[in-house]
């Protein structure tokens, strides 16, 4: 991938995946009829024995440190059907993706103790189910991470959910 800020393209960023599996990725998408936007749920699952990143001259000729991951796992989710990712454009171009606060049920409270005894079910059973459910949870899996010739060791993240995300991209050469 050739790198650019503003007029410089003096670069390349390398990204190496050896066997990559893509399996059990999916997009879902809708209409918001309340923001009139697209909106949608994102899943991305990589598997691979090695994953590497580089940067070097356009050219190839002189390359900083390799960093590698291996026995490479990710399975991302981004949004839900309570917490859908929405996707815009700005006045200015940029894209604009963000998944905003959960949207609380019609109506009922949880009990003070926080069990289902003496809440109401259905708000109890919404939050329930969307803190717990594995599809919207994010995992990532190494089993070893190195720069260069340092090692790290292993690497795992797992049970990750995005409770709020917003990414706007910026023209840097402005």
């Amino acid at each position: 991938m050739n790198v650019a800020v503003g007029n410089d393209r003096s670069s390349n960023l390398n990204f190496h995946a050896r066997s990559a599996v893509i399996d059990g990725s999916y997009i879902r998408l809708w209409g918001d009829d309340e923001r009139k936007q697209m909106a949608g749920e994102f899943r991305f699952n990589l598997y691979s024995p090695e994953v590497s990143i580089n940067a070097c001259s356009l050219d190839g000729a002189t390359c900083g440190s390799r960093i590698t991951m291996t026995d490479f796992a990710l399975e991302l989710a981004i949004g839900n059907k309570y917490q859908p990712i929405f996707f815009d454009v700005d006045a200015s171009g940029n894209f604009l993706l963000e998944v905003g606060t959960i949207a609380a049920p019609a109506s009922g409270q949880i009990a003070a103790n926080g069990f289902r005894d003496g809440s109401d079910a259905g708000t109890w059973d919404f939050y329930n189910d969307h803190y717990s459910n594995p599809e919207y949870r994010s995992n990532l899996h190494i089993g070893n991470f190195s720069v260069g010739s340092k090692d790290f060791g292993p690497a795992r993240m797992e049970g990750m959910l995005i409770q709020h995300l917003k990414i706007q991209t910026q023209d840097l050469a402005q």
